[in-house]
């Protein structure tokens, strides 16, 4: 059952997730966000994201925001972004990337955001339900692409599931990626799906 855990709980997960950044390999991480967005969301992130709003929450030291070209605003709200070394807090400012450094939960910005992203990420959150509860407030599309059906252990308080998603983001199709399938990419199974708000048109 999935619910949110205490704040001491986080702390320890987040405290083991940083030892297991990869700082250096950079391409590792852009391949793995061109895999998302060009395979499983039909986006050219060199292209089709021109002149966007995005929020990624928890996007760590190299955000999939990082890669996209011609972005109005990119924010990263990264509890670890403080921890982080000083070249790669330099690379995301390079990049354009403001970065927050706080869970999503804690985010009380006002802006709208023409999309906010939950990529790998909600394993390791203090409460999905906030989360998920904050970007339906501030954007009128969500992408996610999260692992399902996996153990929970130190770093990971939360295992997901496809009902899971479906409850979250009714109406909304949820589509599973087979872990392994895509040579150097994820080996788990993974949910993913773009939910958009049904805004009603007011009557003039």
């Amino acid at each position: 059952m999935v619910k949110e855990v205490s704040k001491e709980r986080w702390e320890n997960a987040q405290n083991g997730e940083i030892n297991h950044y990869d700082y250096e390999n950079q391409e590792n991480y852009k391949n793995s966000a061109f895999i998302i967005l060009k395979d499983h969301f039909n986006i050219d992130p060199e292209t089709d994201l021109v002149g966007k709003k995005i929020l990624e929450s928890g996007g760590g030291c190299h955000p999939a925001i990082s890669f996209c070209k011609g972005l109005k605003k990119a924010v990263n709200v990264e509890p670890l972004y403080d921890r982080f070394p000083d070249n790669i807090k330099t690379n995301l400012l390079n990049s354009g990337v403001e970065s927050i450094s706080i869970g999503f939960e804690d985010y009380t910005g006002k802006s709208k955001f023409d999309e906010v992203w939950f990529f790998n990420v909600l394993q390791h959150v203090r409460d999905p339900f906030l989360q998920i509860q904050n970007a339906k407030k501030i954007t009128n599309v969500i992408r996610l692409f999260e692992p399902i059906d996996t153990s929970v252990n130190t770093e990971h308080p939360h295992s997901f599931s496809i009902q899971f998603f479906e409850e979250q983001f009714p109406d909304t199709e949820v589509k599973k990626y087979q872990g392994g399938s895509v040579a150097r990419f994820h080996g788990a199974n993974c949910a993913y799906l773009t939910w958009k708000k049904n805004v009603k048109k007011k009557i003039t």
